[in-house]
């Protein structure tokens, strides 16, 4: 199967960021999936002083674990664009291939303490200045997204423990990783800490207890706040106190609060969505439930976070939180997603895997998309998937962003959701059969 022009074609005018290509790795055919994938990483190799060739490194690895079990049927299965911009066909092959690409390219991008690149930017397609930001958030959703891609068990597994070492002695994290020049001027919160939790959990990875300081760090409602830090209010445990009050001692952390838009009484829809995906359905959790359903059924999306913007966003966390536990929501979601247009790769990816968390496979003019936005360093275009806090309005709604809010989001970040959507739909190809 040629991909041919379309194949190498960037999105919006999106460049590769300092990513180049030894050599043409838009040709694939059935027996070239097995091919190597060889990819230089100039940007690593300009840190690192070395080139990275993946000689079958993802490819090979991932055709040997799929490729044995629907060939025959697969032969005759292709995916057609119909969006009017491309005239190409999406084959299983292609699919396969392009997750190849994309674990070359994390391969290569991928630092020795087992993090990947993440970058702040004030252009929310990050195409202008973009500043490197060292932070925990970004390497857990991209380790969780490598769980659903075979090949990829050694990046995750460096990803891992790169989120096991940033756990405190408590199992809380904080946003910026240690190798940040300022990484205890934030207190820990519960987004980075439930879902480095959830990601770990399901590897099988032990990690410090801390289950007891998430369900502390709650308001009247039964809605958990964002960050853990001293508020005046009663809070039970022992466990959340020994964490909040020596808070008082340093004044670093709640200065934080004096300078940007957070609040200590911040309440997000979405780390509500990431502490669901932890703590899974009990009592504790039931008033977050209510909330997500109240918010789609409203389509509140857009303004039910202080960090989220895209709708798609806000569906990919939903639907992974929700799916295992609210199994009548999937319609909701269903709705959403099909009267969306994405803006960006990042998008588009984002919604694939908010299908398919309920079982349902993206169009295929969606699976041509996301293969096609693909670029020549085997990732896909940075965007901007989090902002640096938008203001909140006294009915607790959230106001648009503004111009000069700092985004935050990497080739890397996208691609683990590429890869992610891509895998998964895979897996999901699978477990078809001809009649």
């Amino acid at each position: 199967m040629e991909l041919g022009n379309a194949g190498r074609r960037q999105w919006k005018g999106g460049q590769s960021h300092g990513h180049e290509v030894a050599h043409d790795c838009s040709r694939f055919s059935d027996a070239s999936v097995t091919r190597s994938v060889s990819v230089r990483c100039a940007a690593a190799s300009r840190k690192r002083g070395l080139t990275r060739d993946i000689d079958a490194a993802s490819a090979a690895v991932y055709s040997r674990n799929h490729l044995h079990a629907t060939d025959g049927y697969w032969e005759y299965s292709r995916f057609e664009c119909l969006s009017g911009r491309h005239s190409q066909v999406a084959s299983r092959n292609d699919v396969r291939a392009s997750i190849a690409r994309g674990l070359a390219f994390l391969e290569g991008v991928q630092r020795p303490n087992g993090s990947f690149p993440t970058y702040m930017s004030l252009d929310r397609a990050m195409q202008g200045d973009c500043a490197p930001d060292p932070s925990v958030f970004p390497m857990a959703l991209i380790a969780y997204s490598l769980g659903f891609v075979p090949g990829a068990a050694e990046l995750r597994d460096r990803a891992l423990d790169f989120l096991l070492r940033e756990m405190d002695g408590s199992g809380l994290c904080r946003y910026w990783s240690r190798d940040h020049s300022y990484p205890h001027n934030l207190p820990p919160d519960l987004d980075d800490t439930c879902v480095a939790s959830a990601v770990l959990m399901r590897a099988g990875r032990r990690h410090p207890e801390n289950r007891p300081i998430v369900l502390a760090n709650r308001d009247a409602r039964g809605l958990f706040f964002t960050w853990i830090t001293p508020r005046p209010r009663w809070a039970s445990g022992w466990a959340y106190w020994r964490i909040a009050l020596p808070q008082l001692l340093k004044p670093r952390a709640l200065y934080f609060f004096l300078r940007q838009s957070a609040s200590p009484f911040d309440v997000d829809a979405v780390v509500n969505a990431n502490v669901l995906f932890y703590l899974g359905d009990r009592a504790e959790t039931r008033p977050v439930v209510t909330w997500l359903l109240t918010i789609l059924r409203e389509g509140r999306e857009r303004e039910c976070d202080k960090w989220y913007e895209s709708p798609a966003a806000i569906w990919y966390f939903f639907s992974r939180a929700l799916s295992a536990v609210v199994p009548d929501a999937r319609q909701l979601v269903l709705d959403r997603v099909a009267g969306a247009r994405p803006e960006s790769p990042l998008d588009t990816a984002l919604a694939a895997c908010s299908l398919l968390a309920w079982d349902e496979q993206p169009s295929d003019a969606a699976v041509a998309e996301l293969v096609d936005a693909q670029l020549d360093s085997g990732g896909w275009p940075r965007a901007g998937l989090y902002a640096g806090g938008r203001t909140r309005r006294p009915d607790g709604s959230v106001a648009p962003s503004a111009s000069d809010m700092l985004w935050w989001g990497s080739e890397a970040l996208t691609t683990g959701f590429a890869v992610e959507a891509l895998a998964r739909l895979d897996a999901a190809w699978s477990c078809r059969r001809p009649h």
